[in-house]
């Protein structure tokens, strides 16, 4: 279960602007195995921070769960935007409409 407070997908472009450089926002993907995830920052300089990850996960168990092996990996992309409106942009672009948002 993620932590901090979650928040309407309609709310983000609000949050995105009034963020802090002590907080952070987390999407996940609805529409795809919940594998992928977007973290966002912003530095002290003002520019937003997004970390795209994306997890290779292998199914060892009977039941066809997906459960940590030592097959994990992590694919990271780091992007740097100077407005919300980039955010928005790629976020969309990357995971269309079905997300998942948590403020912490």
């Amino acid at each position: 279960m993620p932590c901090g407070k979650r928040i309407r997908p309609a709310d983000l472009a609000l949050q995105l602007k009034s963020l802090d450089i002590d907080e952070g926002i987390r999407i996940e993907s609805l529409g795809r195995d919940n594998k992928e995830k977007i973290f966002i920052n912003k530095n002290a300089s003002g520019i937003f921070v997004l970390q795209m990850a994306e997890v290779d996960r292998h199914r060892n168990d009977t039941k066809g769960e997906l459960k940590p092996s030592k097959g994990w990996q992590s694919h990271d992309k780091i992007l740097y935007f100077d407005s919300p409106a980039e955010v928005l942009k790629t976020i969309r672009h990357a995971f269309g409409k079905k997300i998942a948002v948590w403020l912490y």
